[in-house]
């Protein structure tokens, strides 16, 4: 029936990455339970874009090395 794809940036030093989840839609044609979609894969930040190393690379630029936030955006 169609498949639901979530996105979620992946940083790894000098390299960027997009890494797609797609989770699958299903319907029984004999019952009337509706669409069924599987599960997300679990986050860190619920709905949130970054991944597990994207957050660590941010934190450890901002508060080991002192990176200002406007810098590391860029």
């Amino acid at each position: 029936m169609g498949a639901e794809i979530s996105e979620q940036l992946d940083l790894i030093p000098e390299q960027r990455r997009v890494i797609e989840h797609q989770r699958v839609k299903y319907a029984c044609p004999c019952c009337d339970l509706g669409i069924k979609v599987t599960p997300a894969p679990p986050r860190i930040i619920p709905l949130g874009l970054l991944s597990e190393s994207a957050l660590t690379w941010v934190a450890t630029g901002k508060y080991q090395f002192g990176m200002p936030l406007d810098i590391q955006q860029q």
